[in-house]
């Protein structure tokens, strides 16, 4: 049984939504713990200071990647209103729905994608 692109648009706004609860949990985390004053880090071992910047970094890095994730789901939706979605920005040729059922947010072809990888 294949996709119908209803389905797609609704796992996008699905998809939107859960990315936009994420970050904000993320975002509270952050706050928590850069809440903290460096002078409260004072006499703690220097192990200890540096797993807490290694955590805060990696939440950082995780945070910037649920956002470009849903920069990508949002531009979706717009190509999907539009009426562009499911077709590749590269060559205007059709995205196999078996494709878009993978990777809801793609906007290029299987061809044009690893033409772009490979740098042709």
């Amino acid at each position: 049984m294949s996709i119908t692109r209803e389905e797609l648009r609704a796992r996008l706004i699905e998809d939107r939504e859960k990315l936009r609860e994420e970050i904000a949990r993320m975002g509270e985390e952050d706050a928590r713990g850069m809440g903290e004053t460096d002078t409260q880090h004072y006499g703690n071992h220097p192990a200890d200071t540096s797993d807490e910047t290694f955590e805060l970094t990696k939440n950082l890095a995780l945070t910037d990647h649920l956002r470009r994730q849903l920069e990508m789901t949002k531009v979706a939706l717009r190509r999907y209103d539009e009426g562009s979605y499911g077709v590749c920005a590269n060559c205007g040729q059709e995205i196999p729905l078996e494709r878009l059922e993978a990777l809801p947010h793609a906007t290029l072809c299987i061809r044009c994608k690893q033409e772009l990888e490979s740098g042709s």
